[in-house]
């Protein structure tokens, strides 16, 4: 037998409370086709991503063409003829179409550095024409529909001379057309050598294109054989280890009164479009991509504006202008773009269940968290979700879970009217089959189900009537009995119907009997290194913090006196504070570089109002209310302008930060304001038993934000909306709003802090503030905050701020140089951010 051209051997990997992959055995030869199949969380794209050097294995060796080589990274895989094209797309969606499909080894002009975009253009039509597509490739990939995306991601590995080339479901998205496509490009890289591994959840791909099969169950090789001696029903047997029942559940055809209708609908390239829904109805959507389906799908729940028509939902019309209103109306959309519509990825299981259904788990103020855990935690039995739990974040589930996860949202609302945008992609036969139950058991209830899919034989076996759409218009609505596969792909195309693929029938497939390599593989076992990167997460911030006060109070016998760890809390607390609304403001995604300059600001007005002739008692609260209104107002204003005119936070708040400065120059005229009641220094100077008022006012305002952060919709929101916008928009959040609230906030925070501050100073400086912006951002950062926004916490930042404020007390006590200090924090930021990342990995 000739040598293999790859090689896998004891592959193990371990993720924190699961065991992914068990000493899996896989190898691939030249010019084959090698399928790769198993239910959701089986371990297959686990095994892609150790192949492509995306993730590293914890065990094993991996062999090409005969030689042991190591896949430290996805370079490294490129370099050694490995391409990947990934389930979740990996494009950056503000380049253009060629810039992603030779991102990385763009064509240069001559030997210069500039690139040759002619060229580039060129070759990445070349490489989609190779797949009978012809997108512009000037395009923005944001600006292309998940098939376009689906086909730009297998032209970008194409692009690179693979010897080895890995599709982890790449039919996902795709047409009949596209698709046979796709297998052409297949079937002529495998007569050129290339050996290709094929993961899909459609079976009947595999039976047309595979040479053999491997079937992978909880992270573990059952069984591997030649495609040709194997059936479906084995196939599947391996796979679910059991046998399937009939695929689709038996409808009962009891439809009551109508529920939904639209009526004269146009919108965007939608026009005219009338439909009905009944209750315990399916109804199904067919057509090809671009034909205005998931459109339609959007418009009904209010996530794109309709232009005309209407839609009556019991009768009644309804003009629901967000998708909150839709919801509370009844409506619910499952989308078909799970991880950017759907889902908020660094949230865990639970808070993604439960986010469009706040409202009822809402207990006065606090959100009833026991509820919604006892709620929440049947769906993982329901549905078969694997997860190690409800806290388990979603980024590190599956596809097919993931997908059930945003099904669980919407049986959770209980909505009236349910839409299903492509509801089984990227779900495993099992899966399947639990999914069309799950429908037919919420119509059977009394509900109106939409359902749209690219798989016409599912449309065909669970749905009641199926309207066809093309070009933006329904041709055609056929009842269960009318039912014609041809028919259907008639009225979609507008003329003849694409000639079907030839998949083996269940009669060529029935009788062959498989060839199996069976690996018996050890009992999982805990590894002590995921042990130590959950507790550095969870603790990390906390023990760097009391090692570094330990060292110190080596270092200096003043360190750890009473006195001096006041000193440090009161040093601390003026940042610490702000630090609270950047923390609001980073889990949104976005920065504010104002803070700093509305210190300033908001000081010197505020101590401006104390100077004007009124008795203490009015001026005192009339100066704290009027600093904390200007700051609030500031920061609102700097919401307003990323919002409405969406622009960067980075831009809009940089520009803010000279106009604050500016105007606090302005105020003032360049002076100090002095001669303030020296009862108002006692909020800065004071102490109440022995502690200092800023300390005590810093603790009260991190208590508050922890309790909205960890027990309110609000602080659900806040983390939602920057763990996904379309998705918590699309949850019926009002992202704009939360976005608005959190710099408003942030403003509030800055200003409390400026009255503070110059109030220790018992004087108004307009100089005030200069470059707390960083120190502030640095606090959060360390804190366990991510730039890219949904993940960090309260405490983190507390922590995050002590930790500074402790090392810049320490390094004063030992009479560090200043500028030795800034060298200092700066490399405890970037250490922050590595051990962050070694713990995300």
């Amino acid at each position: 037998m000739r040598a293999a051209l790859l090689n896998m051997r004891s592959i193990r990997k371990q993720y924190p409370g699961a065991l992914a992959l068990d000493e899996v055995n896989f190898d691939l030869q030249r010019g084959e086709v090698h399928c790769l199949v198993g239910e959701n969380g089986a371990g297959k794209s686990t095994l892609m991503k150790i192949l492509s050097g995306a993730l590293r294995k914890d065990a094993g060796t991996i062999h090409l063409d005969g030689r042991e080589v190591d896949l430290s990274s996805p370079q490294a895989a490129l370099r050694l003829g490995i391409g990947t094209i990934y389930q979740d797309f990996k494009l950056a969606p503000e380049l253009a179409v060629a810039e992603n499909i030779l991102l990385g080894h763009e064509p240069a002009i001559g030997r210069s550095f500039f690139v040759d975009h002619r060229k580039m253009r060129e070759l990445a039509q070349a490489a989609l024409a190779k797949l009978g597509e012809s997108i512009d490739s000037r395009l923005p990939a944001s600006a292309l529909s998940v098939a376009q995306q689906q086909l730009v991601e297998i032209a970008k590995t194409l692009s690179h001379d693979v010897r080895i080339l890995a599709m982890d479901e790449p039919s996902a998205a795709l047409t009949v057309a596209e698709l046979k496509n796709l297998f052409n490009v297949i079937r002529r890289l495998r007569s050129e050598g290339v050996g290709i591994i094929y993961i899909s959840h459609r079976l009947e791909e595999i039976f047309e294109i595979g040479d053999r099969v491997t079937v992978l169950r909880d992270g573990r090789v059952v069984a591997t054989a030649a495609v040709a001696e194997v059936d479906r029903n084995r196939l599947i047997q391996w796979m679910v280890g059991r046998e399937l029942e009939n695929e689709y559940p038996q409808r009962l055809a009891q439809h009551g009164r109508e529920i939904l209708r639209v009526k004269n609908l146009i919108a965007g390239n939608l026009q005219d479009i009338n439909l009905t829904l009944h209750q315990g109805e399916i109804l199904g959507l067919a057509g090809l991509v671009g034909a205005g389906r998931s459109e339609l799908a959007h418009v009904i729940f209010a996530a794109q504006p309709r232009e005309g028509g209407e839609i009556f939902l019991d009768g009644a019309s309804i003009h629901p202008r967000s998708p909150a209103e839709a919801i509370a109306l009844g409506l619910g959309l499952l989308t078909e773009d799970r991880n950017r519509q759907g889902l908020l990825m660094q949230m865990n299981v639970r808070e993604n269940i439960s986010l469009s259904n706040l409202r009822r788990l809402q207990r006065g103020l606090f959100l009833d968290q026991k509820k919604e855990r006892r709620e929440t935690e049947k769906f993982l039995t329901d549905l078969r979700i694997k997860t190690s739990g409800l806290e388990q974040a979603v980024e590190h589930l599956s596809g097919g879970n993931r997908q059930k996860v945003v099904l669980a949202r919407w049986l959770y609302t209980q909505c009236r009217v349910l839409i299903f945008d492509e509801p089984t992609a990227g779900v495993d036969v099992g899966a399947k089959q639990e999914i069309y139950n799950l429908i037919n058991e919420l119509a059977q209830s009394g509900k109106g189900i939409l359902v749209i899919s690219s798989d016409l034989p599912e449309l065909l076996g669970i749905c009641d009537r199926i309207a066809v759409m093309q070009a933006g218009r329904i041709t055609g609505i056929l009842n269960r009995e009318e039912f014609d596969q041809e028919k259907i792909m008639r009225l979609a195309t507008g003329g003849e119907p694409h000639e079907p693929i030839s998949f083996p029938t269940q009669q060529e497939m029935n009788g062959m009997t498989p060839t199996i390599e069976k690996t018996v593989a050890a009992a999982p076992l805990r590894k002590p290194s995921n042990r130590l990167m959950k507790a550095l997460g969870a603790y990390g911030i906390g023990i760097a913090l009391l090692l570094e006060a330990v060292i110190f109070a080596l270092l200096s016998p003043y360190f750890f006196t009473a006195d001096n760890l006041l000193n440090v809390t009161l040093q601390t607390s003026i940042t610490a504070i702000i630090a609270v609304g950047m923390t609001l403001v980073i889990l949104t995604a976005g920065i504010d570089l104002s803070v700093g300059a509305l210190v300033a600001f908001c000081g010197v007005v505020a101590t401006s109002v104390l100077q004007v002739d009124l008795a203490y008692a009015v001026a005192l609260p009339l100066a704290l209310v009027v600093g904390v209104m200007l700051g609030g107002f500031s920061g609102a204003l700097a919401g307003v302008f990323i919002t409405r005119f969406n622009i960067t936070p980075f831009i809009v708040t940089l520009a803010f930060m000279t106009i604050w400065r500016g105007a606090a120059f302005m105020f003032t005229d360049g002076r100090p304001i002095w001669n303030l009641p020296e009862a108002f220094s006692s909020l800065g100077s004071g102490r109440v038993l022995g502690v200092p008022a800023p300390t005590l006012i810093m603790l009260a305002v991190y208590a508050v934000a922890y309790i909205v952060l960890s027990y309110t919709r609000f602080g659900r929101h806040v983390y939602a909306v920057g763990g996904n916008k379309e998705a918590a928009r699309l949850a019926g959040i009002n992202i704009n709003r939360i976005i608005v609230q959190v710099y408003m906030i942030c403003g509030s925070l800055a200003a409390l802090s400026g009255i503070l501050l110059a109030a220790r100073m018992n004087s108004g400086q307009p100089n005030a503030g200069l470059m707390y912006e960083l120190d502030v951002i640095a606090a959060v950062v360390v804190g366990g905050a991510s730039l890219f926004g949904g993940r960090g916490s309260i405490v983190g930042t507390f922590l995050g701020a002590m930790l500074i404020g402790v090392l810049r007390n320490g390094l004063n006590l030992l009479n560090v140089n200043s500028y030795v200090q800034m060298v200092v924090l700066g490399a405890v930021i970037l250490l922050a951010v590595m051990l962050d990342q070694v713990r995300k990995k």
